[in-house]
């Protein structure tokens, strides 16, 4: 066939193509067994295939492409002699006009469906004039190296497999790039019309990257379908020959474009690019995702928080979600952290990554593809430190009781600090989390910046498996022991309503000549404490027989001790003004006793309509509900049994299903990115510091004047004088 036959040739064929589908174009020369598997990946597929031979000497690829020919159904065009791959794909964009052309390198092996998402990405703007895809030797649209021209794409995984996952992890961010790459490109007419054919002065590689950067310059632009995956034999076949063509090719690039090697660093290598996000997708879809858990909380002596940590990482761990997306999960943990604080997961190591917070500051930024902290920040260095090497931050916002009240904190400075913590957590965060709805909708009331499809609700776990300390007498417990006895479990912030306690109390030993005692428990606070209060009840009712020796304050107190009193309480009160979901009732429900709470906050959508609850805060009507309840084996029981059902609701597994569910939406979403106005209000902290080291200055400043002067009249005076004589040696 002669080449002047070519255009008839190419016409007839177009006739039988529909008018919108492009033209897949093969261009072979040589590289038998390429040559084959590309192809052989191209006919699986229903699409206007091409196969332009420029002039081939190797005697398998003629013949072997003209059977091809006769079992499939594409145009197949001999040239006599080789023009060059850049002439050729210029003769091709001819030919097929008014069509656009794909332009698939003969090295090249396709995966399935991979047109219909090439395409939808070169359409994403009707100023694209490019779109190609990641590969595992695609320059910067490498994944998960760079560069990669092993056969074996993944470890037991062949192209479609890893091209299914790439599908699955994609972001469908459509990248823009500063040029594209040549094992597969898509090349709109229209752009092609407006900007011209390839550059035939340069070589093979260069000749598709000058092209992209004319389109660039003329309001069109490059992008890769991070959707899809391809498989390239990379650029080994280049000969010695032709390593000096593509270095001057290279050069000349780089004189016509002085900016391209700078914005192909920028591209992938920069936080912001679009490009450097859907790159870190693709490189999960081969080695997973990582994801941390700020677990620096852990200490030796577990407390409530330390146990809440413990028992959710043990359920992130092990959920079915987690081995899916990611191979570990990985724990930062406080430096030279010993192997008693790791003991609650010690069994679970081969699930656990450990990384000690110092290591933090030498991981490239970004490292992680989230970093979840199952607790509410307490310093801007923490954020500053998670955020820098996590592409999405997670953080729990359990309440809002110390955002509201500055009497929770040691001044108002400090108080402002914490409000600015929150305020700038919530604009910084790729995804928050609560206990409860009400706690979003606090979030909400006290304008947070917090956007929905950024948010969840995940609860908390109550049953807690790792955590069954054996009972344990507390300290003093032998003055109530052996009497019945409500407990009030918690701290001493005011809101707990401690003092609303003792007033039930009196009551019932007035009114219902109740035997029993009141015992407090819970480590006191340095602020927002009823301390105040509690010690001028103590003082009044010092003389009043109706408390005698009834009133006890035990302070903080083990797992064990807590379980105790639990245990003999005849009754849990919990007449708490606010909690972010309120764990008490619970506690205490799973060792057989009642708990009476008030109706507030997020204890009513936690615990549901079957539970009796405080009807108000007048101790006379606190006093006969108590009543009603510990005089009632039936009441409380019942009391129990609708707070157990609830719990059912609320597992570790619950949460871990539910935090790596809201995990995985996250990673289908871009991280947030942080502008100008988002930034920290850094010169606020700083001027606060230095006007009070400025005050600290003006005052020592004066004593030392005040000091100074007192040595002057010291010095100067008579018995100065007589002193130094009589000591003079």
């Amino acid at each position: 066939m002669s080449e002047s036959n070519f255009q008839e040739i190419v016409q007839d064929w177009l006739a039988k193509v529909p008018p919108t589908d492009p033209i897949v174009v093969v261009i072979t020369h040589n590289r038998y067994e390429q040559v084959l598997q590309c192809l052989e990946s191209l006919l699986k597929e229903e699409v206007a295939l091409a196969v332009i031979d420029d002039g081939s000497t190797d005697r398998l690829v003629i013949p072997a492409l003209k059977r091809l020919k006769e079992q499939y159904d594409f145009i197949y065009l001999q040239k006599e002699s080789s023009d060059g791959t850049v002439p050729t794909i210029n003769q091709a964009f001819a030919w097929f006009a008014p069509r656009d052309v794909v332009v698939i390198r003969s090295d090249t092996i396709m995966p399935a469906g991979w047109l219909p998402r090439l395409k939808k990405a070169a359409y994403r703007r009707t100023n694209i004039a490019t779109a190609t895809a990641f590969s595992n030797y695609g320059g910067i649209l490498s994944v998960p190296h760079r560069n990669a021209s092993d056969p074996s794409i993944a470890s037991g995984l062949n192209l479609e497999q890893v091209d299914k996952l790439i599908q699955q992890t994609s972001i469908h961010l459509t990248p823009v790039v500063p040029s594209t790459f040549c094992h597969c490109v898509y090349y709109k007419r229209n752009a092609l019309e407006a900007v011209g054919f390839l550059d035939e002065a340069l070589p093979d590689l260069v000749a598709e990257t000058d092209f992209s950067h004319r389109a660039n310059a003329a309001g069109y632009m490059q992008v890769v379908a991070d959707d899809l995956f391809v498989f390239y034999k990379g650029l080994d076949f280049i000969q010695p020959e032709q390593q000096a063509d593509l270095q001057a090719g290279l050069q000349a690039l780089q004189g016509r474009y002085s900016w391209h090697n700078p914005w192909l660093k920028e591209a992938s290598g920069t936080r912001r690019s679009t490009l450097a996000v859907a790159l870190e997708a693709g490189r999960a879809a081969f080695l997973g995702y990582r994801v941390a858990v700020d677990a620096t909380i852990l200490k030796l002596e577990p407390d409530g928080t330390q146990i809440w940590t413990i028992e959710l990482i043990r359920a992130l761990a092990t959920n079915p979600i987690r081995r899916k997306l990611c191979p570990k999960l990985i724990l930062i943990v406080q430096n030279g952290v010993s192997q008693r604080v790791l003991k609650p997961v010690e069994d679970l190591l081969d699930d656990l990554e450990i990384v000690p917070y110092s290591v933090m500051q030498g991981l490239p930024k970004a490292y992680f593809d989230i970093l979840f902290r199952p607790l509410q920040l307490q310093s801007l260095d923490n954020l500053y430190d998670f955020r820098n090497v996590a592409a999405r931050f997670v953080l729990t916002q359990l309440d809002f009781i110390g955002y509201t009240n500055p009497g929770y904190h040691s001044s108002f400075k400090v108080w402002d600090d914490y409000r600015h913590l929150t305020e700038f957590s919530f604009a910084a965060a790729d995804g928050v989390t609560f206990f409860s709805n009400d706690a979003l909708d606090d979030a909400l009331l006290q304008g947070m910046e917090v956007d929905p499809d950024r948010a969840c609700i995940i609860g908390a776990g109550v049953d807690h498996h790792f955590f069954q300390a054996p009972s344990e007498a507390p300290a003093k417990s032998e003055r109530f022991a052996n009497e019945p006895f409500l407990l009030m479990l918690g701290t001493n912030y005011k809101h707990k309503r401690r003092s609303f306690a003792v007033e039930i109390l009196k009551v019932l030993r007035r009114d219902y000549g109740w035997n029993g005692h009141l015992v407090m428990a819970g480590p006191s606070m340095p602020w927002g404490s009823s301390a105040a209060e509690e010690a001028l009840q103590r003082l009044e009712d010092r003389d009043d027989t109706l408390l005698g020796n009834h009133l006890h304050y035990l302070g903080a107190v083990s797992e064990g001790e807590k379980r105790w009193l639990l245990e003999k309480a005849a009754l849990v009160l919990y007449p708490s003004n606010y909690e972010g979901f309120g764990l008490v009732p619970f506690e205490a429900a799973s060792v057989g006793t009642p708990c009476l709470t008030a109706l507030s906050t997020s204890v009513q959508e936690v615990l549901g309509d079957e539970v009796v609850y405080l009807e108000s805060y007048d101790p006379a009507v606190g006093a006969r509900q108590v009543w009603e309840m510990v005089a009632s084996e039936a009441a409380g029981r019942c009391q129990v049994e609708a707070i157990n059902r609830r719990a059912q609701l609320f597992t570790w597994q619950g949460v871990a299903e539910k935090t790596w569910q809201f995990f995985e939406k996250l990673l289908k979403m871009p991280p947030r990115r942080l502008e100008s106005t988002e930034q920290p209000d850094i010169d606020r902290g700083l001027k606060s510091a230095y006007l009070d080291l400025q005050n600290e200055y003006v005052r020592l400043k004066s004593w030392a004047d005040v000091l100074n002067q007192r040595v002057i009249e010291v010095v100067g005076s008579r018995d100065y004088r007589i002193i130094k004589r009589l000591t003079r040696p």
